[in-house]
C-alpha cells in the first residue's frame, strides 16, 4: 500500500513460493521502488541461485543446476557470476533434500560445495552427516576427522567421530532385532538432551546395538530410525512424557 497515493495492492498465493516476489510486486502494479519490505520473512527472491537451482536440480541433476552458480568459468554462466550460492545455500539445500527421499542429491551436492568451498567447515560437516544417513560410515568417518580438525571445540562431532572410530565402553547396551534396510539408527533421550545426532547404533550380524555409559536413574528415551522417532520394540518399559509423548524407560541400577 502506498499512503502518499492512496492506492494498494493484495495478491494471494497457493503456496510459500508464491511469496518469492512479494518484493517486486510494489514496482509491478504500483510503480514504486523495488522494496525490501519483506525480508523479515526470510523467502528466498524468484532470481536467487537458490531457488532457481531448488526448481531444477531434480529434473537436471546436482551438476548441471548448481555449477553454474558456482563455477563463473561454465558455459553461460557470465549473466550469474555475481549470483553465486552461498556456503549457506548449499548447506540449507543440502539439509532440505536430506529430510527427503532425494538423500543421494544432497550427498552429490555437497560433494560439488566441497570442491568450490573447500575450507568450508560447515559444508564438510554437513557432508559427514549426510553420510552417516547413508550409512557410508568409512566417508562420514574421513569427513568427521577433517571437520574436528577444523573445529576442535566441537564436542558433539568429537562424540559421534570417537563412536566411529574406537570401541564403545559403557554399562547399559540396547539391542534392537531387525531393521535390515535401516541405514541410520540413533537413540537420543534425557541422557543426551534428546538430540537425534548424538548416539549411534552400529550394526552388528542381525541387531543394532548401542552402548551406554549412565550413572544410576531412570532415563525416558527413544530410537529413531532414518529420522523417524519411535519407542524401542525391544523394550516394553514406556512412560508419558506429560506432554503428550509416550517414550520407553530404561532403569540403571549400577554403575
Amino acid at each position: 500500500m502506498s499512503r502518499a497515493r492512496k492506492e494498494g495492492v493484495v495478491y494471494f498465493t497457493n503456496s510459500r513460493n508464491g511469496l518469492s516476489i512479494v518484493s517486486n510486486v510494489p514496482a509491478r502494479t504500483l510503480g514504486l521502488p523495488v522494496h525490501d519490505i519483506a525480508d523479515f520473512l526470510y523467502y528466498e527472491p524468484y532470481r536467487s541461485p537458490f531457488v532457481q537451482v531448488s526448481r531444477t536440480l531434480l529434473k537436471q541433476g546436482v551438476v548441471s543446476s548448481a555449477t553454474p552458480f558456482l563455477d563463473t568459468k561454465a558455459s553461460g554462466s557470465t549473466r550469474r557470476s555475481a549470483a553465486r550460492l552461498s556456503e549457506e545455500d548449499l548447506i540449507r539445500m543440502a539439509n532440505e533434500l536430506s529430510n527427503s527421499p532425494q538423500l543421494a542429491q544432497a550427498v552429490e551436492l555437497l560433494e560439488l560445495g566441497c570442491t568450490y568451498y573447500p575450507q568450508s567447515a560447515g559444508i564438510i560437516k554437513a557432508s559427514a552427516f549426510a553420510r552417516l544417513k547413508q550409512n557410508d560410515r568409512l566417508k562420514a568417518q574421513a569427513a568427521l576427522s577433517r571437520y574436528v580438525a577444523m573445529k576442535p571445540d566441537d564436542q558433539a562431532a568429537r562424540n559421534i567421530l570417537t563412536q566411529l572410530t574406537e570401541p564403545t565402553r559403557g554399562n547399559v547396551t540396547l539391542r534392537l532385532p531387525g531393521f535390515p534396510t535401516a541405514r541410520l539408527i540413533t537413540v537420543a533421550g534425557s541422557f543426551n538432551n534428546w538430540q537425534p545426532l548424538h548416539t549411534l547404533f552400529l550394526k552388528e550380524g542381525d541387531e543394532w546395538r548401542c552402548t551406554l555409559q549412565l550413572p544410576k536413574g531412570t532415563y525416558q528415551y527413544k530410537i529413531v530410525v532414518d529420522g523417524n522417532w519411535q519407542t524401542d520394540p525391544a523394550n516394553p518399559n514406556t512412560q508419558d512424557d506429560g506432554k503428550g509423548n509416550i517414550n520407553s524407560t530404561l532403569t540403571v541400577n549400577n554403575n
